[in-house]
């Protein structure tokens, strides 16, 4: 199975960090690197190949609503994973991030929350916030379901129980009725 390779773009050193340690302990996820702004993202992804991009909204120089608006213009066919904090613009910056191309949207946790997660790694929240995402925008990193062979009908339920549903006897039942009258055709 081929890794999905994943570009991290946050301004934050700490997320950065947080977020490639949450990302490598997926199964399936490579990390091809980091990126502090949307420039250095694009610089990156000339670079190197790209499935997943996630991405801080609000970064300085190149911002991620930027970032994506240039990505459109250079036709980038990965997904692109918005993972960032309650802005002041709040929904309104996520759903322009989504009409502009974006896959999905994760808010980020505060430091504070996650620290206080019941794992208390920020990388484990951070990880069960994204995974679920990942894997759903990535299907086939699902590991193959294990399907158990079908017992017959004959096995589970014997004969005899089968011989006390026979059918004795069909009915057939119908009736007719004159159109005409009832809907007044004249």
């Amino acid at each position: 199975m081929q890794k999905i390779k994943v570009l991290i773009a946050d301004d934050s050193v700490i997320y950065r960090s947080e977020i490639r340690a949450a990302l490598e302990a997926i199964a399936g996820v490579e990390v091809v690197g980091v990126a502090s702004n949307g420039a250095l993202a694009l610089e990156r992804m000339s670079q190197n190949v790209v499935d997943l991009l996630v991405l801080d909204l609000e970064m300085p120089g190149l911002d991620g609503i930027s970032t994506l608006s240039e990505l459109s213009k250079r036709g980038f066919t990965g997904k692109v994973l918005v993972f960032s904090s309650a802005s002041t613009r709040g929904a309104e910056i996520t759903l322009e991030a989504l009409r502009r191309g974006a896959s999905d949207f994760v808010p980020k946790p505060g430091v504070a929350e996650a620290a206080n997660s019941p794992s208390s790694a920020p990388r484990e929240k951070i990880r069960a916030l994204l995974e679920p995402k990942i894997l759903g925008l990535f299907p086939d990193l699902l590991p193959p379901v294990a399907v158990p062979p079908q017992a017959s009908a004959n096995e589970v339920y014997p004969s005899l129980i089968w011989d006390l549903f026979s059918p004795k006897i069909i009915v057939i039942g119908s009736t007719a009725v004159r159109l005409n009258s009832v809907f007044d055709v004249n």
